[in-house]
C-alpha cells in the first residue's frame, strides 16, 4: 500500500508538472508568458551535495557559469558535502520555494540512496520537482599511473588469488563509485575492501600516494590524470567502451553484468510554482543545447541529455528497479 501511494504521489506530481511545462510550450498566452514575465532572484544558489572538485562539482561549476546569462540571474555553486550526498539535497528540499536554491541532483542523493537507509530526510520524488537531466557519464577503475597491475584481467588474478588484499576507494557508502565495486566483487568472486572518503580530491590522492589500490570515478573528474599519466585506466564500467578511451575494455567484457552509468541533473524544492519551473527548464536546456557547452561535456566523458520532468522521474524508477535487489543481496546500509 505504501508503495501504491508513493507511485500515486509521483505520478501527480509528473502530471502536474508536465502539464505546467506544456502549456509554457504550446500556449504562449498563459504559462509561458508567466515564465517569460516571472522575474527569478538576483541570486541562485545550485547546491552541490559534495565537496569541491569531484564530477558533481564540475559539472556543477560548469553548468552555473552558462545558465546565469541565460536566466538573467547571478547563479553561485554552494558546497554542501555530508551523509552522502543528502544533507545538501534536504537543504534544498526545505529550502526557500522562490527558485533561488537548485540542487545538483544525481544518483547519489536522489535514486537509489533511498533503498539502503532505513530513514531518509526527504522523500526524492514527493519533496523534489525533477526539472531536467544534465547527462550520464561511465565510472572508470582506476589505479595509480605505476602500479604493478597492468590490466583488468591481471587485476581480477591478482585479487582472486589474494582475497582481501586490494582496496578500492569511493566518495562514500552507497555511491555509484562504491555500488560498482560491490558489483564487481559480486559479479566477479572477488573480496575487495571498500574505504570511503568524504570526497573525490582526496580519495584520488591517496590512490596517487599509494594509500589505496584501486578507485571507481567518474571519467569527468578522473580525465586530466588520467592524461598527465597520474592514474592508469583499467576499464570502464558502461555497457560499451568510452568513444574517449576506445582501447580500454568495458569491465562487462570480462565481467558481465558490471554497469555503472551515474547522472546528473538539476531539482528544486516541490514547491516552487510551475511558472518558476518552467523558466528554469528553459534555461537549462538552452544551456545545454548550447554547441560549446555540449562539447566540454562529451570532452570529459558525459552524455548530455536535457530529458525534462517525465523522462527524469522514468530513470529515477528504473534506476530503483535495476539496483534495489543488488543492494537487498549484498545487504548495503547507509547509517
Amino acid at each position: 500500500m505504501s508503495s501504491f501511494k508513493h507511485t500515486c504521489r509521483a505520478v501527480l506530481w509528473t502530471c502536474s508538472a508536465l502539464i505546467g511545462l506544456a502549456s509554457a510550450v504550446f500556449n504562449p498566452s498563459s504559462a509561458w508568458a508567466q515564465a517569460t514575465e516571472q522575474t527569478l532572484p538576483k541570486v541562485i544558489r545550485l547546491v552541490v551535495p559534495f565537496a569541491a572538485g569531484g564530477s558533481t562539482d564540475v559539472i556543477g561549476r560548469m553548468l552555473a557559469e552558462k545558465l546565469g546569462p541565460a536566466l538573467g540571474a547571478s547563479v553561485v555553486v554552494e558546497n554542501r558535502p555530508g551523509a552522502g550526498a543528502t544533507l545538501g539535497a534536504d537543504a534544498v528540499a526545505k529550502g526557500p520555494t522562490d527558485g533561488s536554491m537548485l540542487l545538483v541532483s544525481s544518483t547519489s542523493s536522489i535514486a537509489p540512496v533511498p533503498l539502503m537507509r532505513s530513514k531518509m530526510p526527504y522523500d526524492p520524488i514527493q519533496d523534489f520537482a525533477h526539472i531536467a537531466v544534465i547527462g550520464s557519464f561511465a565510472n572508470g577503475l582506476l589505479v595509480r599511473g605505476d602500479s604493478p597491475v597492468a590490466t583488468l584481467r591481471d587485476l581480477i588474478e591478482r585479487a582472486r588469488a589474494q582475497p582481501d588484499r586490494f582496496s578500492f576507494a569511493s566518495v562514500g557508502v552507497g555511491s555509484s563509485g562504491h555500488l560498482t565495486g560491490e558489483l564487481l566483487q559480486n559479479k566477479g568472486g572477488l573480496r575487495l575492501v571498500h574505504v570511503p572518503y568524504k570526497g573525490a580530491s582526496q580519495a584520488v590522492v591517496d590512490l596517487i600516494g599509494g594509500r589505496v589500490d584501486i578507485q571507481f570515478e567518474s571519467l569527468v573528474s578522473a580525465g586530466p590524470n588520467i592524461r598527465n599519466g597520474k592514474l592508469k585506466l583499467l576499464a570502464v564500467a558502461s555497457p560499451e567502451r568510452s568513444r574517449l578511451y576506445p582501447d580500454v575494455p568495458a569491465i562487462a567484457e570480462l565481467v558481465p553484468g558490471v554497469v555503472g552509468a551515474p547522472w546528473f541533473g538539476v531539482s528544486a524544492s516541490a514547491k516552487v510554482t510551475p511558472a518558476v519551473l518552467a523558466r528554469l527548464h528553459s534555461g537549462i536546456l538552452k544551456v545545454l543545447r548550447d554547441p560549446e557547452t555540449r562539447k566540454k561535456l562529451e570532452a570529459m566523458g558525459m552524455d548530455p541529455s536535457g530529458d525534462g520532468p517525465r523522462e527524469f522521474l522514468a530513470r529515477i524508477h528504473e534506476e530503483n528497479r535495476v539496483w534495489g535487489p543488488i543492494i537487498s543481496e549484498l545487504g548495503i546500509r547507509i547509517q
